[in-house]
């Protein structure tokens, strides 16, 4: 249950909420291209996709000087939860309630991919 509960405190941002809809497709996501789709700093942005990490919801990898991050595949019970929260996203996106929360563009500084 604990677990549990510092996952949904880990949801419960609306920059991470962002985050996690634009990492939901279950692509790699260069934290530039990150910054660029939500228009925050690269500061801010590395610090809530720590948090994600640290509860387990993203992984990260090192490719030069940039960090590419994806979902990590969760247990079932946590995957429904993913899964329930996904048609909320993306009606949220839809209407605009997630500012800044478009697709990654790939554009990125670092090494292909």
């Amino acid at each position: 249950m604990d677990h549990l509960t510092h996952w949904l405190k880990a949801l419960a941002d609306p920059i991470r909420l962002r985050l996690l809809w634009l990492l939901i497709d279950g692509e790699e996501h260069c934290v530039c291209a990150l910054v660029e789709a939500l228009g925050l700093p690269q500061s801010t942005i590395s610090r809530h996709l720590r948090t994600l990490r640290e509860v387990g919801l993203v992984r990260g990898r090192r490719q030069g000087t940039w960090t590419h991050y994806s979902l990590v595949p969760q247990p079932p019970e946590l995957a429904a939860v993913l899964s329930a929260l996904r048609p909320a996203l993306e009606a949220a996106a839809a209407a605009e309630a997630l500012p800044g929360a478009g697709a990654p563009t790939g554009a990125c500084h670092a090494l292909p991919r």
